[in-house]
């Protein structure tokens, strides 16, 4: 994008776009990495996965948004991402799939003791 400060905002709100993208991405990994825990491999593949991927939302993001000029608030735009995902959507979302899981599982102790 071209430079100057009208630009700006869109940069910011396309940073913390790009971290929340970067937050479910780590929810997604976290998931996965407790299907299979304790296996080294596994969580150093999945470690590795989380990081390339990261990498590349972020840098698409910058390229993108911000022409690869870098600037603090690029970086406080993903930080804040990050932590709104962490903080407010990813709790949510664990709520549910939890909820959904209890259900699952309530019905299957209740058609069994039945």
């Amino acid at each position: 994008m071209a430079g100057g400060t009208l630009n700006q905002p869109f940069v910011f709100a396309a940073m913390v776009y790009a971290g929340l993208l970067i937050g479910a991405v780590y929810s997604l990994f976290s998931g996965l990495g407790k299907l299979f825990h304790g296996k080294f491999l596994i969580d150093l593949l999945f470690d590795t996965m989380f990081i390339l991927i990261s990498a590349a939302i972020g840098c698409f993001a910058l390229y993108y948004a911000a022409g690869l000029g870098l600037r603090f608030f690029h970086f406080l735009g993903l930080a804040i991402g990050i932590i709104l995902y962490l903080r407010l959507l990813m709790p949510c979302f664990m709520e549910l799939f939890t909820n959904k899981k209890k259900k699952r599982i309530d019905k299957k102790t209740k058609k069994v003791s039945n």
